[in-house]
């Protein structure tokens, strides 16, 4: 397991390359249509392939690990939606700003942030719960994010287009298919991932969550970001700890509580940034709430991660 000084380069030297090319105006004609392509490919190929890998490579009594991340996981968000839900209610926040408090709240950046940080401090047999995890927070986030952000815009969108659309999702369900018929994926598949794709395909999506950081004012929001970083890093893990005493999860054993803990500590996530651009939907709001609470988690939280 590398130290803090290379798990931080390793984490913010693309984070921090993808801030400075959305800076660099002169290269958007270029990095625009990159970032889009790499949108795309992180959705369709790079994330798919990284949960079937991660999930299919185990057995079924290893898959129980993974299910009882998932479980921490929906209480989590769970829980921090229906506490930012009823404190916006409360402070008579309109609804375009309270579904920016909700979603940000709620859902926290499993994908580009979250599995790069597991693989980096654990190490890839943590892979196995925490994309049970991620998928677990990523459904909801797809399913409640675009009802509530295109109700708001008065658009619709057929149930069936939620799950089609993400890839993901479909990977999960196929590599539980194969550990559940006694099949799992040759070893030779794993290491092959291990050593040629892993390392890149994280590299990309830390990239595209430095690209996805907006630098923007935070002076209007300070009130909505107290709120989300309280549900973020206090309320969340805090949850999450309680359901690994209700599971009896052994948290130096099991393989589950440690990936579960470094995830519910993440901040918003990059994926609620792109729906609000999406339904241009307080983007100033949820472009604060990413930036600022990203730059937190790194430079406050993250030494934090090491005594885990």
């Amino acid at each position: 397991m590398p130290g803090y000084l290379g798990t931080a380069l390793y984490l913010l030297a693309p984070l921090l390359a993808g801030v400075g090319l959305r800076r660099v105006g002169r290269l958007e004609p270029l990095t625009a249509p990159f970032f889009r392509l790499l949108e795309w490919a992180i959705m369709c190929v790079v994330l798919p392939l990284t949960v079937l890998v991660s999930v299919a490579r185990y057995s079924s009594s290893e898959l129980l690990g993974g299910l009882s991340a998932m479980w921490m996981a929906l209480l989590a968000v769970g829980g921090c939606f229906l506490f930012s839900t009823g404190l916006c209610l409360l402070a008579g926040l309109r609804r375009e700003r309270t579904v920016g408090v909700v979603l940000n709240s709620a859902f926290m950046n499993v994908g580009h942030l979250g599995l790069p940080l597991v693989y980096a401090l654990l190490g890839t047999e943590y892979l196995l719960p925490a994309s049970f995890y991620a998928v677990a927070v990523a459904v909801p986030n797809l399913l409640v994010g675009v009802f509530l952000l295109s109700s708001l815009s008065g658009g619709r969108r057929h149930l069936l287009d939620y799950f089609t659309g993400f890839p993901p999702l479909l990977a999960l369900l196929f590599a539980s298919v194969f550990v559940a018929v006694g099949a799992p994926l040759p070893e030779e598949v794993g290491a092959f991932f291990d050593t040629y794709l892993a390392g890149p395909f994280f590299f990309l999506m830390l990239l595209f969550a430095g690209y996805c950081l907006e630098v923007v004012g935070a002076g209007k929001y300070k009130e909505e970001l107290v709120v989300i970083g309280a549900a973020r890093f206090l309320l969340s893990p805090a949850i999450t700890i309680l359901a690994m005493m209700l599971l009896d999860l052994n948290f130096a054993s099991d393989l589950s509580p440690r990936p579960s803990l470094l995830l519910s500590l993440m901040p918003p996530a990059a994926f609620n940034l792109i729906l609000a651009h999406t339904y241009r939907s307080e983007e100033g709001l949820y472009g604060a709430a990413v930036m600022f609470l990203t730059l937190f988690s790194l430079f406050l939280l993250f030494p934090l991660l090491f005594l885990l």
